[in-house]
């Protein structure tokens, strides 16, 4: 019993001393620490308008650790030195998220912008049929950053002169779902009008451009 207690005692001894040391066929070492960092994020939205805003209620989740943004556009996190696959998702449903790696080896902070702008087509054909009309699109862009567009905005007139809206976006652009990976670009809408003209000046492609920057 007493030789038991020695050893048990000397085992916490070399514990406490911070020591690798073999005891008996144990093997103990100490405790590895790995530091904590702190991540802010600041995420923000561009409007149609130009203007920038702070994105209230965005979700920023970096590897298993996750957040909100405040009213302000900020989310803080606290965690392990290591590289996060990161996720920033804006508070509108709308539009895509922001997905990349983030190396956390020290604090630092994300800025991510989620800036939206109308794309006037460059060219307009249209191919009208009995009943039908197929209109392409050729749009071209010289923003920078990760790029999508949406459902297009096209006012037209019909072959009997009636005005008519071709659009999905109840308020100016409806849910992103194509990446932009090059440009110029066709596309090819088949309505079931017969369509006489397209008004260039009130006709646009909505564009997501997904901006990041990283700082310490």
């Amino acid at each position: 019993m007493l030789a038991t207690a020695l050893a048990l005692l000397a085992i916490v001894f070399s514990v406490y001393q911070g020591r690798s040391e073999s005891l008996g066929g144990i093997s103990l070492r100490s405790p590895v620490f790995v530091p904590l960092h702190e991540v802010v994020v600041r995420v923000w939205v561009v409007g149609l308008d130009g203007d920038a805003r702070p994105d209230a209620g965005a979700l920023v989740r970096v590897g298993l650790y996750s957040a909100t943004t405040d009213k302000g556009g900020v989310a803080r996190l606290t965690v392990p030195a290591g590289r996060y696959s990161t996720y920033v998702k804006s508070g509108d449903g709308r539009l895509l998220p922001l997905t990349t790696s983030l190396q956390v080896d020290r604090n630092i902070t994300l800025d991510v912008r989620f800036k939206l702008a109308r794309l006037s087509p460059e060219r307009i054909r249209l191919e009208t049929g009995s009943g039908s009309t197929t209109i392409k699109l050729y749009i071209s862009s010289e923003e920078e950053g990760r790029m999508f567009i949406s459902y297009p905005h096209i006012a037209a007139l019909t072959s009997k002169g009636t005005p008519v809206i071709i659009s999905r976006g109840g308020d100016e652009y409806s849910y992103f779902f194509q990446q932009v990976s090059r440009w110029p670009l066709e596309i090819v809408l088949q309505v079931e009008q017969e369509i006489a003209l397209v008004e260039p000046q009130n006709t646009y492609v909505p564009l997501l451009v997904v901006w990041w920057e990283i700082s310490a």
